[in-house]
């Protein structure tokens, strides 16, 4: 494979990181940050496995795009799960105590 094939075909793939951070808010809206967490882990493992036993160029143009795409609503979907189960008042890092006094 020469290298700007390569570049283009890694430029298609993270085209998904524009998309999925701005779209997953809605879903999780919709269906709930448990349902898209354990979505998001599976399609992870799925797209990994079915990366890595493509044995054709096309296969492998069909799961590259695939593979950025099924990580990137764990991490903003985990925040919220997170912030869910913790009180308000602990979900800041810093305290009004913190803060110099004038």
């Amino acid at each position: 494979m020469d290298f700007g094939f390569a570049n283009t075909l890694l430029g298609i793939s993270r085209v998904a990181g524009v998309i999925v951070p701005v779209s997953i808010g809605f879903i999780t809206d919709r269906y709930g940050f448990q349902v898209i967490l354990k979505w998001s882990i599976f399609a992870t493992g799925l797209s990994t496995i079915a990366l890595a036993l493509s044995p054709t160029l096309p296969l492998i143009w069909l799961h590259s795009p695939s593979k950025p795409f099924s990580p990137l609503p764990f991490f903003p979907v985990a925040f919220i799960a997170i912030s869910k189960f913790t009180p308000i008042s602990e979900r800041s890092m810093t305290s009004d105590s913190s803060l110099p006094s004038e």
